[in-house]
């Protein structure tokens, strides 16, 4: 059994972690929580939080010995977590070895894709595949282009790019973070936007319906004078609808400065500043009395148990622009509320919901929404008129 006297000695721990385990095995995690007046510990977000270099040595000693500790029901989910995390870790060895031997950009995307393969990390933030993961992180950190000839795979890599290379690598497998945050690179309707963890990773299939300029819906493309994008986050598909509807004006709202900011980023780098106008606003709050052609939302809808069971990637972004409430339509609700409002006669509205269209036939019972049916995947977006919103809610 090691004793508090045994932490004490474990010199290679930073205070703070060593903190954390004598709290964890002398009081227990609840009362820890208790002491720091942290309510229920959200377990995800706390170990996500512990981005130590020590980390590993933390969950080797957690695996040995804390673990048997959590015997309640309650910790058995805990116990799981950090037993696959611990699994997750990429040895320092492993990437000196890497550092040393490997030479060409070839042998470090073989390399790559065999880690990224075998460390059980979760692809969806722009790929879905071990291969096409290696290549949006590597050649964006080299600044090359993801398209770059096949004579560059056998350039050789200088040592200052190779250590680059080897903690690009380690931050994606031992925190999880996802590529574009380490590239600050994010794909959308075949265009780069810059991106950090202030906004979510553009994966909307709105950039389908905008390359169709929203056929058959939309019947008259040309008339379309003024359009709002609810809950912009990185403005990427206010941009893309302004790439869309050259003469159209674009209003790209969002409830959270720290998202507008990187909005202005990339509105500057288009160079679209005089035709998309970034706007602080809860929903409509920040554009009293302003009618549009065409209404587009992704807002935040993922529900109370798909938050819940979010692999750890998930957690870099930020959770006012994914979590809605029980039934994630929290945000949605507000929008139908208030969006006839907004709309000119023959306006349409768009709006993105997810895996949580199972929850609106039962909210919204016999409500006209048609759900769009896309060819390069994708699902849960709606479409409704001004006039059905007018007829549906006037009952």
């Amino acid at each position: 059994m090691i004793t508090k006297q045994d932490l004490e000695d474990m010199g290679a721990l930073s205070p703070l972690l060593k903190d954390f385990l004598m709290t964890t095995i002398t009081e227990g995690v609840d009362q820890m929580a208790d002491v720091l007046d942290l309510g229920k510990v959200d377990y995800d977000h706390f170990f996500n939080d512990l981005k130590d270099s020590e980390a590993k040595q933390m969950f080797e000693f957690l695996n040995e010995v804390a673990l048997p500790l959590f015997d309640d029901s309650e910790m058995y989910e805990l116990s799981s977590k950090v037993k696959n995390m611990s699994d997750l870790q990429i040895e320092e060895a492993t990437l000196d070895e890497a550092v040393a031997e490997l030479s060409t950009l070839h042998d470090w995307l073989r390399w790559t894709t065999s880690q990224f393969a075998s460390s059980g990390i979760f692809f969806g933030h722009g790929t879905d595949n071990a291969w096409d993961e290696a290549v949006s992180l590597l050649l964006p950190a080299l600044s090359l282009p993801i398209d770059a000839p096949k004579e560059l795979m056998h350039a050789r890599l200088t040592s200052t790019e190779k250590n680059r290379l080897a903690g690009l690598i380690a931050e994606r497998i031992n925190d999880c973070t996802p590529v574009p945050y380490l590239t600050n690179i994010a794909w959308f309707a075949g265009m780069p936007f810059y991106v950090d963890e202030r906004v979510l990773i553009p994966r909307s299939p709105f950039a389908e319906l905008i390359a169709n300029k929203f056929s058959p819906w939309l019947e008259q493309p040309q008339s379309v004078n003024r359009i709002l994008d609810l809950c912009t986050g990185s403005a990427c598909i206010a941009i893309a609808l302004a790439q869309a509807f050259e003469t159209a004006h674009v209003d790209a709202v969002d409830i959270s400065y720290e998202a507008l900011e990187v909005a202005d980023i990339n509105i500057n780098d288009y160079m679209l500043s005089d035709r998309v106008l970034p706007i602080q606003s809860d929903v409509f709050s920040g554009v009293p009395g302003q009618k549009y052609d065409l209404i587009v939302a992704n807002p935040p809808y993922v529900d109370a148990e798909d938050m819940a069971d979010l692999p750890r990637e998930f957690h870099h972004e930020p959770e006012l622009g994914l979590a809605s409430g029980h039934d994630g339509l929290d945000v949605t609700r507000t929008i139908l509320e208030h969006a006839s409002n907004h709309l000119t006669d023959n306006g349409l509205l768009f709006v993105e919901v997810g895996n949580s269209m199972v929850h609106m036939d039962a909210l919204y019972p016999g409500a006209p929404f048609e759900w769009v049916e896309f060819e390069q995947g994708g699902l849960g977006v709606f479409v409704i008129s001004k006039a059905q919103l007018d007829t549906y809610f006037a009952k």
